[in-house]
């Protein structure tokens, strides 16, 4: 199984990879040490960052250290691998005043049919169109966070993560958005060269 590259077996895994500020994730990362606390078969992985050294005591102190994962830094084409052991991918985020994110790591947690629970804030928002490609929760809100996981751990969930990823890797994937930028371009200049004659 890939789920044993990380140590895991049959457990439930939640993942939130990548080592992102800590004024985006840290808090929300915390709380979900603490989602772990009432459900022995669920364990977390992470990967690397500033944060790890005290997430990992927070987790230490809240008695569920063993059951965090900090794979650490990876290159990048293992993570596809590393995300289809995932039951559950998550890119949590507190409210931000003039939040602004790139939804790269949604797209690439879509793809890989696993399915996404996020803060309901800007780009997130868009890029899960509005809660049909994933699980929308609000931001900074621990407890919707935790039940937004126990969502995502559902059939129906898994179902609309097998829907979002067709969808994916039709429309959001290198080749897809190089030809729309091709097209926009070209429009462009047609509308340039029309304005032109007239």
């Amino acid at each position: 199984k890939v789920g044993e590259d990380v140590g895991v077996h049959d457990e439930e895994l939640v993942r939130e990879i990548g080592h992102p500020p800590e004024r985006a994730h840290g808090p929300e990362r915390a709380v979900l040490v603490r989602v772990l606390d009432p459900d022995p078969e669920l364990r977390a992985v992470a990967g690397d960052g500033p944060e790890r050294a005290r997430l990992t005591a927070v987790a230490d102190a809240l008695g569920v250290g063993a059951r965090v994962i900090w794979l650490g830094r990876r290159p990048h084409d293992q993570i596809p691998r590393v995300l289809a052991a995932s039951d559950v991918a998550i890119a949590p985020y507190p409210p931000l005043e003039g939040f602004a994110f790139s939804p790269l790591k949604l797209f690439e947690y879509l793809a890989a049919g696993v399915p996404v629970v996020a803060s309901d804030l800007g780009q997130v928002r868009t890029a899960l169109d509005n809660g049909a490609l994933g699980i929308l929760v609000r931001p900074g809100d621990s407890a919707a966070l935790a039940t937004g996981i126990t969502e995502a751990l559902t059939a129906p969930a898994r179902e609309r993560a097998t829907r979002a990823r067709a969808l994916a890797l039709r429309e959001h994937i290198w080749y897809a958005r190089v030809a729309t930028i091709e097209s926009e371009i070209e429009q462009a200049i047609h509308r340039r060269e029309a304005h032109v004659v007239a």
